[in-house]
């Protein structure tokens, strides 16, 4: 007996499941098993609840970077518009803030942008704390089906600000980068003037800025607007990308979700 006990405990086996056992060792297995299985289910279980707790914080994370700031605002309302050399200027002439912003209509990054903080900036845009100068560039348009969307969308942005109806360019504006009618980069179609007319005047143009848009009266204007653009985003940045904000020539963190609030 005490040759096996001794045995038992040399073994790295507990002895107290041996003295309750009276000295079988069929007594230490049973007693030893169903605690090694508790600590194994403990370590399982809370192995579960931290991998269900990363994914859920990824999850909840992603949400708060991709979610809109201040949705529910919609487009601004009351800022003024005005168009001087195919550059749209959106908000009051005493603004303390003047943004340069450069976007391509084409551009699924500057949707994406103008779905992140477009209401955001709409807000700042109607209580005067910032104005706005939307460089319109075409360089993207080998990549539309008609190769020339982005002129096109952008020549009509110019009649619609051009009407000098307040609230129509801003929605108009939203409504070009919303998901459901940019076409996508390298597609079999994008939208001909009609559909761009007729969008404007869902977002409240004129229609005297709808036939502007039909005849493609400011698509030259816009060309020639994109090319001045360029030119001077590279000269501030040393490259062409959209989209880009300036903030006095300097370029502003977009990736930063509290870049607009630092500015005003």
């Amino acid at each position: 007996m005490s040759g096996k006990d001794s045995k038992g405990r040399g073994d790295g086996r507990p002895s107290g499941g041996v003295g309750r056992g009276g000295g079988s060792g069929r007594g230490v297995v049973t007693a030893a098993r169903p605690t090694q299985s508790r600590r194994g289910t403990l370590v399982a279980g809370g192995a579960v609840v931290l991998v269900l707790a990363v994914v859920i914080g990824g999850v909840l994370y992603q949400r708060s970077r991709t979610a809109p700031v201040n949705d529910g605002y919609g487009s601004a309302q009351s800022a003024a518009v005005s168009v001087s050399n195919g550059v749209v200027r959106v908000g009051a002439t005493d603004a303390p803030v003047t943004l340069d912003v450069y976007e391509d209509f084409l551009c699924p990054i500057c949707s994406q942008f103008e779905g992140l903080y477009g209401q955001q900036v709409a807000q700042a845009l109607d209580e005067g704390k910032v104005a706005v100068s939307y460089h319109m560039l075409d360089f993207l348009n080998s990549r539309s089906a008609s190769k020339d969307y982005s002129s096109r969308a952008a020549g009509a942005a110019i009649c619609v600000a051009s009407d000098g109806t307040g609230s129509a360019f801003p929605a108009f504006h939203t409504a070009l980068f919303a998901t459901e009618n940019q076409p996508k980069e390298g597609a079999g179609d994008d939208l001909s003037n009609d559909q761009l007319a007729t969008l404007a005047g869902t977002a409240g143009a004129s229609q005297s800025a709808q036939a502007c848009i039909a005849a493609g009266d400011r698509t030259a204007t816009a060309q020639a607007a994109s090319k001045t653009g360029q030119d001077a985003l590279q000269a501030a940045v040393g490259q062409v990308g959209t989209p880009t904000v300036l903030n006095g020539g300097t370029q502003v963190n977009i990736n930063d979700r509290g870049w607009l609030t630092s500015l005003t």
